[in-house]
């Protein structure tokens, strides 16, 4: 993964003025940091974007001071001030991962882990990109920092130090398909779909496994592609798409097969 120098070179006076910064609820962070997400903010460090929490620039620590509810967009460097260290043990969403230092400056809005030490982070990061959301491999050297106006817990997402997302891995089961172009969709809150969450070649290639009734796939809660990973208390289902020969733009779906989160398996039945 390439970070790019955010906003550390910023001048200062390149800050907006104001010196008191609010207390904050986490999941009030997690709301202001998302709506960067849904409004697709593209990265310029010389822009500032406005919506209903304000006005910030528009670049990582521009996001990350927008996240917070601070007054001012703050740099990779000032952003210290208002924060304060934490082991990557103690990381819950609304919190941070900072680094100025080794010609890395950069921050991103940890929002929880997905397996394996790797953490999920909503960022502004490079130019020709929008804010979203990214699965890096480690910490890479950064800082967990915690905003020392931060409160309280959020609702689901993160905590602990590693491991499989919450109620994860789930066994998804289904009666295979009529040829080997199908793809697993992901439902989430709000009717929304993930698809292909697990694409054609991912399937049939390298995870694909015979089960006793038919196919299975060990979902961890990372879609390999689009590289995304939900949050787990907003999956509400799963599906399988079939094409034939490619005709993505015509394929068909199964019934969602509901999933209560407390389930170690779920069946799809295609039949």
């Amino acid at each position: 993964m390439s970070l790019v120098a955010c906003a550390s070179e910023l001048p200062q006076d390149a800050e907006e003025e104001g010196t008191t910064s609010s207390k904050i609820v986490r999941n009030d962070i997690l709301t202001r940091g998302r709506s960067w997400l849904d409004e697709r903010v593209p990265y310029n460090q010389g822009a500032q974007h406005a919506n209903k929490f304000g006005s910030y620039r528009t670049d990582c620590s521009g996001y990350v001071s927008m996240a917070w509810g601070l007054d001012q967009s703050r740099t990779t460097w000032t952003l210290w001030d208002v924060s304060q260290k934490i082991g990557s043990g103690d990381l819950q969403p609304g919190d941070a991962l900072l680094k100025d230092a080794d010609g890395t400056d950069h921050v991103a809005l940890f929002v929880r882990w997905a397996g394996q030490g790797k953490p999920v982070v909503w960022e502004e990061y490079s130019s020709g990109h929008v804010a979203e959301e990214r699965t890096w491999e480690s910490l890479r050297g950064f800082t967990p920092v915690r905003y020392t106006g931060a409160s309280g817990a959020a609702s689901g997402g993160a905590g602990g130090g590693g491991g499989s997302a919450p109620g994860m891995p789930v066994l998804v089961t289904w009666n295979g398909v009529p040829n080997t172009e199908a793809s697993l969709d992901v439902i989430l809150t709000g009717n929304r779909r993930i698809g292909p969450c697990i694409a054609v070649d991912v399937l049939r290639d390298e995870f694909q496994r015979k089960m006793s009734d038919g196919l299975g796939y060990s979902f961890t809660g990372e879609c390999v592609s689009p590289h995304i990973t939900p949050a787990p208390e907003e999956i509400v289902a799963f599906s399988v798409c079939s094409a034939y020969n490619d005709d993505w733009a015509h394929a068909t779906c199964t019934t969602s097969a509901p999933w209560d989160h407390k389930s170690n398996t779920v069946h799809i039945n295609n039949h």
